[in-house]
């Protein structure tokens, strides 16, 4: 009976050790699941965070590539009607522009003097200006149409000009460094 005795509260402490161990083991579960969905909560505000970040600074980049860019058009242009277009009264006014778009060298090479040549023999006029980007070297492709008109005679000649143009970043401005001139067409 002792026997039997002891065997029945060996059987009912076993039990309520099981008992135990399987709530204290469901309770370590639950709150391990608790654990693991904040977790998964926070990581998704952090990707969520990562997306909008990178989405933001996407945004910023293209905005400031296309600010690059306008910035480029806009000097290229102003270089164009500065160096290309050539009246008799411009000559103060496309120094002027130049000034603000092209380095010192560049500068001093196309407008040595303060003064306007004595007599001008050719008036340039441009027109259809197509400005064509190169980010990757910094340059930029232009092609325009050029009227060419002798003052001595008034004969006018035609042609399709196409330049690269090369620009350096001065600040946020890009100013022209350089030009070559690679095709002339006669139209």
């Amino acid at each position: 009976m002792n026997q039997n005795f002891l065997m029945k509260t060996l059987i009912l402490v076993l039990g309520v050790l099981i008992v135990i161990s399987v709530f204290f083991g469901f309770n370590t579960i639950e709150e391990q699941s608790v654990t693991i969905e904040q977790l998964k909560e926070k990581v998704k505000e952090q990707e969520n965070q990562i997306s909008y970040l990178q989405t933001s600074k996407r945004k910023q980049t293209e905005e400031s590539q296309k600010t690059d860019e306008s910035k480029m058009k806009e000097s290229v242009n102003v270089f164009i009607e500065s160096i290309f277009h050539v009246e008799e009264e411009n000559y103060d006014e496309r120094r002027s522009n130049a000034k603000a778009v092209v380095t010192q060298d560049l500068f001093k090479k196309q407008f040595p003097k303060d003064t306007p040549p004595e007599k001008l023999l050719y008036e340039h006029d441009v027109s259809d200006i197509n400005i064509y980007l190169s980010q990757e070297d910094q340059s930029a492709f232009v092609i325009f149409d050029q009227e060419i008109t002798n003052l001595a005679n008034n004969r006018t000649d035609k042609k399709r000009m196409t330049i690269q143009v090369f620009l350096q970043k001065e600040g946020e401005e890009w100013i022209v460094n350089d030009f070559r001139q690679i095709h002339a067409e006669p139209l």
